[in-house]
């Protein structure tokens, strides 16, 4: 699962996995709630990026801080919509007492399973965000 530059341009497809929460309808200035995204990188082979998100690999869901996970698989191109999105969403096990660190409560990560769309999210797109 390591990038090599001797792989790009062998293919014509990756596969990014950004990571989302809030209501894309709240106000911008409604820091609290607006919706929040990250891409947090991207792989040439699915099963990579798909073991990348279902491990919490990296903490890419910041303790909690987002809840939902989309694989999209894009082509070449300036800034591509993706074409098959797979989303998951985070769940945490809250049924224990969370652990801390440096002051900071941290839950401990069930699994990230395989969701439809969130209806919050129908009318946005997602591609290498």
């Amino acid at each position: 699962m390591i990038l090599r530059s001797e792989d790009i341009g062998k293919g014509k497809t990756i596969f990014t996995f950004t990571v989302v929460n809030g209501d894309p309808s709240t106000p911008l200035d409604d820091h609290r709630n607006k919706m929040r995204s990250r891409c947090w990188g991207y792989y040439f082979d699915r099963k990579d990026a798909e073991y990348v998100i279902e491990h919490n690999s990296t903490d890419m869901a910041e303790l909690g801080y987002y809840q939902y996970a989309v694989l999209s698989e894009v082509g070449e191109g300036p800034m591509p919509l993706g074409d098959e999105l797979q989303w998951y969403e985070f769940i945490w096990n809250w049924d224990v007492p969370p652990r801390e660190h440096d002051g900071i409560v941290i839950p401990e990560f069930v699994e990230a399973k395989k969701i439809e769309k969130p209806e919050m999210y129908q009318q946005i797109y997602f591609g290498t965000i």
